[in-house]
């Protein structure tokens, strides 16, 4: 994302989510940008509300949750 202000985050730290969940807001000039989950997991925050964040710093990781194996 681009540089700006965490002006909100809508999951918390180990929360499961599904890919297009949005997982944080950004405001960078005067524009609300929100992160969404690519892949569904466990979220990591690595930025709180109110953190000033560089461009392409990473706000939060999302640990893939495990497959679980199918037995026939």
């Amino acid at each position: 994302p681009m540089p700006g202000t965490v002006t909100a985050v809508f999951v918390e730290d180990g929360d499961s989510v599904e890919a297009g969940d949005a997982v944080v807001a950004i405001e960078a000039m005067k524009m609300e940008h929100r992160v969404i989950a690519t892949l569904d997991g466990t979220v990591r925050l690595a930025a709180a509300m109110g953190d000033l964040v560089a461009r392409d710093q990473a706000v939060a990781r999302i640990e893939p949750h495990p497959q679980t194996p199918h037995h026939e």
